[in-house]
């Protein structure tokens, strides 16, 4: 893809202090571990969607975090910050279409999700007893849909 081998990415939760790391050492684009806001998943979501515009606003390139949700067995939140399939699939069609609409900054196409087994936070795709493979289809059908099969 043109791309130098590997793409480094300074993940921060904060876009300046991932930009002047970036800019620091080389490295190809800034992201996030994860970032945070909201009192439901919705607005766990809006919270990315401004920090993805945050970090695009550094004048980095941009690798977008997704949530897989938040607020675990730890943090005693119940459900509230926990995606429907759905709402998972909807989250990740924000992301794709943020990089449609800023391939200069978004040039690695590519997305970081929090996370895959992060049970103990309330973020994570592997499988459970409650929704079994129901986050990975959802994610499945999103990209099915967007490479057209």
């Amino acid at each position: 893809a043109g791309f130098k081998n590997p793409y480094f990415v300074a993940l921060s939760p904060t876009p300046q202090i991932g930009a002047a790391a970036a800019q620091g050492v080389g490295l190809d684009a800034i992201g996030a571990y994860t970032s945070w806001g909201g009192s439901d998943y919705a607005g766990l979501c809006a919270a990315h969607i401004k920090h993805w515009d945050a970090m695009k606003e550094t004048g980095e390139k941009v690798v977008p975090d997704l949530t897989a949700g938040w607020g675990g067995p730890r943090d005693n939140k119940g459900d509230t910050m926990q995606p429907k399939p759905g709402e998972l699939a909807a989250h990740v069609r924000s992301a794709f279409e943020w990089i449609a609409a800023n391939p200069d900054v978004a040039e690695a196409k590519t997305l970081l999700f929090y996370a895959w087994n992060e049970v103990d936070e309330g973020g994570w795709l592997v499988p459970d007893k409650s929704q079994g493979t129901a986050k990975l289809d959802a994610i499945r059908e999103v990209v099915k849909e967007r490479d057209g099969k």
